[in-house]
């Protein structure tokens, strides 16, 4: 059954389909819902959704307690585990190596110790099971529960700081109830490797107490599993997920930027490869094109293909002239003798996702020197180019 169909279905009215609509991220994220729709209704729907048990109002925790590592990849890093429990003292080894591994699905599958029904030491060696019913009760038969927020935390071996402090975690997690095992190697959680962030130790300042430390038994107890479901946990449970997430938006904004960048460099490279000859001209059509499918980074970042044979019309249509001022002298091409500019898309086409239709297309793309287009990128004056190249192609683009 399709979604709406499912919610005016359950809800008996369509009533709520007259509200304005409105992002919702955390609905967006769910990967059965990618492709589906990109926009839902706010208070009746958000209302309708909870009832169906769709989307809860309490997101899903587990805290994590694991041995201290900088890397977490030991298939790409020597390094040994530090901090952890009698596995770790005994063997110098442990499991949670591999926590931030790019496996070759594309996924990071973790770790958190569990311990063994009657001891480490107990020939029987009978992992202990992970309680999913503790981050969501309705979870008590089941065998695994999807997207749950896994919070790693370690012990820092700096004795000036001597703290457990958070290093890393997974958005969207998969938490199970048993080990499973990949390429050998155990596991209890996992995550798609966008979804894992590992913070660089200088960055793991996020005290996580213990519970022994404070009245409301906020922290880990002897176990390495917090669930922090107790209604007195909540305020701090709250404050670490504001964390995360501010700090999750501000690392997406940054690989946006850098992806970004790399992409309108490959675009300039292939801008010098070409050759022009002196007999080309171009108009603007005012054409709407359809804007293409994007391919997904490394980092989960949408990109959009930019077209070479777009951004040479541009030049072109520039007479090969910075459009900042015509007076800017830049250096001739090797290749032709034509002067050496580069394309820029006035509204960047990071932005794109936000537009029905291609930004990438000549009237959005403006030729530079390299001198200006630096500055934009990077200058003081940026704004006031931008402000500038916007009122030029507005006046242009209105004939």
């Amino acid at each position: 059954m399709e979604f709406e169909e499912q919610i005016r279905d359950d809800s008996g009215t369509d009533r709520s389909w007259n509200i304005p609509f409105y992002s919702n991220e955390k609905l967006n994220n769910l990967p059965e819902n990618k492709g589906k729709f990109s926009w839902v209704l706010r208070d009746e729907l958000a209302q309708a959704m909870e009832e169906l048990g769709i989307v809860s109002n309490n997101e899903r925790v587990l805290f994590c307690n694991i041995a201290y590592m900088k890397h977490y990849d030991c298939l790409n890093y020597e390094e040994k585990p530090i901090n952890g429990g009698q596995y770790i003292i005994d063997t110098g080894d442990a499991f949670e190596k591999y926590n931030f591994h790019r496996c070759e699905d594309g996924m990071v599958r973790g770790f958190v110790e569990t311990k063994y029904v009657g001891g480490y030491k107990n020939g029987n060696r009978t992992p202990k099971q992970l309680h999913i019913e503790n981050i969501d009760p309705s979870y008590k038969e089941q065998d695994e529960i999807d997207y749950v927020t896994v919070v790693f935390c370690a012990k820092n071996p700096d004795k000036n700081i001597d703290k457990t402090v958070i290093v890393g975690w997974y958005k969207n997690a998969k938490v199970y109830r048993n080990r499973k095992e990949y390429l050998e190697r155990p596991f209890n959680l996992e995550t798609k490797y966008e979804h894992a962030i590992l913070l660089s130790e200088d960055e793991r300042t996020f005290e996580i107490p213990r519970a022994k430390s404070n009245d409301d038994n906020i922290g880990f107890g002897q176990a390495n599993i917090w669930y922090a479901n107790k209604n007195e946990h909540k305020s701090f449970v709250d404050e670490v997920l504001k964390y995360i997430d501010a700090y999750t938006k501000e690392k997406y904004e940054k690989d946006v930027s850098k992806e970004n960048l790399t992409q309108d460099d490959e675009l300039n490279e292939e801008i010098t490869n070409h050759r022009f000859n002196g007999d080309e001209t171009f108009e603007y059509t005012k054409e709407v094109v359809k804007k293409q499918e994007p391919k997904i980074s490394f980092h989960g970042v949408l990109i959009y293909k930019r077209e070479r044979k777009r951004a040479n019309n541009a030049i072109i249509h520039s007479k090969h002239q910075c459009e900042i001022d015509a007076k800017h002298i830049s250096f001739k091409r090797k290749n032709d003798g034509f002067p050496y500019m580069e394309a820029h898309h006035l509204i960047p086409m990071s932005k794109q996702d936000l537009f029905e239709y291609s930004l990438d297309v000549e009237e959005n793309i403006v030729s530079l020197c390299s001198q200006c287009h630096r500055e934009i990128h990077h200058g003081e004056n940026a704004d006031a180019l931008i402000k500038k190249l916007y009122n030029d192609r507005k006046k242009i683009t209105e004939e």
